[in-house]
């Protein structure tokens, strides 16, 4: 029985080699290799080409044999990447024929170093086995190294099993044995994984010959290109002119910017100013709550402290009832009394203290209600941090001691909020149209939709009405290269 079982297991371990290995190519497998690519480029994020990373799911079925106490065939399948089931049928040394089902669970790997992976497996189960016709019925606990081979679907599992025969006065004995099982779902992963490999080289090689092809088109196109270069030679110095001319022009926005900085530096400095004003009224109201919220923790305690001297004076009155009498009884009544009007005055400042803390929370709520009103009237809004800020597209205008809209922007009325103007000019102001020597330019991006742009931006340029095209200054006319030079 053993031999057979031998030779079972060889047949699975070729069957599970060889099968994979002998993976071709066909043109319904091109054309489904193809189709999943494209899927997969829409569905997945993109891959590095240098990553070689496979993964796959351990779930489903293997099927094998073992060699050990007991022998046999066995069939295990995974409900996730940890927890599993197995099923065997064979013999043992005394035994036949036997049938047993455990539950298997590997929470870890053991080792792991290149291609090689080692596997805690554990596991409980119940086995039924026969001696003679007299059935045994054995509980078993599995534990095991399990090692998957790396381009194959077969893994090797050597295991020990401390077992206990329940109806045989608890007898125990020690089962071991290495099996050997076929993955379906790893067989399945490795043979796509084969296909895929074999797919790429076949599509590389098309990629090779397509560049070779390609590298004849670009010989010719490269002695087109010397004939271009030859052209372009002859117009750079058509392009310098006109470089020169666009550094006049940057000179000019150059100006502009700096202008704009400064005026930024002034919004900001009005802006500081602002925060200040306003934030110290903040900074008081914050102070004024602190010390209110203060008083009430204080005040929270003081209660407890006159309870507590209330409960300890009612304990005392009922001890003096109980176990005293005559004058003595008298004179500790007396001090109890004296102490309780005490206490009494006591609870009655607190009284008055707790009245005077409300008052102050009252008018701290009126005072901080006062000061978001002085914001929103100078246009402001209150933020996350209680801070009174001015909104987006507005600045601070210290004359005017409120929030106004920046330049290029205007305060719709219905919204009573700043939004940008459609049309602005190179200054940044809004404008309701173009002049008659400016040009409106589409803005490709930003708050506005147009720009303002002088249709003569030369220096000592002016845009004559009458011949509708640009022209030099009075006492100026154009030189060779279209520049406004003083007249000979």
């Amino acid at each position: 029985m053993a031999h057979k079982l031998l030779s079972v297991i060889t047949i699975l371990f070729l069957f599970s080699v060889i099968i994979p290995g002998n993976a071709q190519l066909d043109d319904d497998s091109i054309d489904a290799l193809e189709a999943k690519e494209a899927r997969e480029n829409r569905e997945k994020p993109e891959i590095s080409p240098q990553s070689t990373t496979y993964t796959y799911s351990r779930t489903g079925l293997e099927v094998g044999g073992l060699i050990g106490i007991p022998s046999g065939f066995t069939m295990r399948y995974w409900f996730s990447d940890r927890y599993g089931m197995e099923i065997l049928s064979g013999f043992s040394l005394d035994s036949e024929p036997l049938i047993a089902a455990d539950f298997l669970y590997q929470p870890f790997g053991m080792f792991h170093a290149g291609t090689w992976n080692f596997y805690l497996t554990i596991g409980a189960g119940l086995m039924l086995s026969y001696i003679k016709n007299d059935p045994e019925y054995i509980t078993r606990f599995p534990i095991g190294v399990t090692l998957p081979l790396d381009n194959y679907p077969v893994q090797f599992t050597l295991y020990g099993a401390p077992a206990i025969v329940i109806n045989k006065s608890m007898k125990n004995e020690l089962q071991w044995g290495v099996a050997v099982t076929y993955s379906f779902s790893r067989g399945e992963y490795l043979f796509e994984k084969r296909q895929q490999a074999i797919y790429r080289n076949w599509k590389l090689q098309g990629e090779v010959e397509g560049l070779k092809s390609g590298l004849s088109e670009t010989k010719g196109k490269l002695s087109q290109t010397e004939t271009d270069l030859e052209m372009t030679r002859g117009k750079l110095s058509e392009t310098e002119h006109e470089l020169n001319k666009i550094t006049g022009e940057l000179d000019t926005t150059r100006s502009k910017i700096l202008m704009l900085e400064n005026t930024l530096s002034s919004t900001k400095g009005e802006l500081e100013t602002a925060k200040t004003s306003l934030g110290k009224v903040k900074t008081d109201l914050d102070t004024a709550k602190d010390q209110l919220s203060r008083t009430q923790v204080r005040l929270n305690e003081k209660e407890r402290e006159l309870q507590q001297n209330q409960d300890a004076l009612d304990k005392a009155k009922i001890i003096i009832q109980t176990a005293l009498e005559g004058k003595e009884r008298e004179e500790e009544e007396k001090k109890i009394t004296q102490k309780q009007i005490q206490l009494n005055k006591e609870v009655k400042r607190l009284a008055e203290e707790k009245l005077s803390l409300k008052k102050g929370n009252e008018q701290e709520v009126k005072v901080r209600a006062l000061w978001e009103d002085q914001c929103s009237k100078r246009r402001g809004i209150v933020n996350s941090e209680g801070e009174c800020v001015c909104r987006v597209g507005e600045t601070w205008d210290a004359k005017k001691n409120a929030c106004v809209c920046i330049k290029g922007y205007t305060l719709n009325r219905k919204t009573n909020i700043c939004e940008p103007c459609p049309i602005v000019n190179v200054s940044g102001s809004c404008v309701s149209k173009c002049a008659e020597d400016e040009n409106r330019i589409a803005m490709k991006s930003g708050p506005h939709k147009f720009v303002c742009v002088k249709k003569c931006r030369g220096k000592n340029e002016i845009w004559i009405k009458s011949s509708n095209k640009c022209g030099c200054i009075e006492g100026y006319n154009y030189d060779k290269f279209e520049k406004c030079v003083p007249r000979r």
